[in-house]
């Protein structure tokens, strides 16, 4: 039963290959170009703030406060 098995599956393969061209077994898909993105403006410049104020502590780090945060009022940069 077996010789009968392989001659059935090389009797396939001979006309499955008889039927396709050569060199055409299927078409190559190529992928799209992606569409280049247009570079994007730059981000304007913050408006300043006005409650914003700069204070150097004394290890001569240089610190920024927020003086309209409730926790920074009391800090003695925004008390001037």
């Amino acid at each position: 039963m077996k010789p009968l098995i392989a001659l059935t599956l090389l009797a396939a393969a001979a006309v499955a290959s008889a039927q396709t061209p050569a060199g055409s077994a299927s078409p190559a898909v190529v992928p799209a170009a992606k569409a280049a993105k247009p570079p994007r403006a730059p981000k304007p410049a913050a408006a300043p703030n006005p409650a914003l104020v700069e204070a150097k502590l004394a290890n001569g780090k240089t610190v920024h406060y927020d003086c309209a945060k409730k926790g920074n009022a009391t800090k003695t940069a925004c008390k001037k």
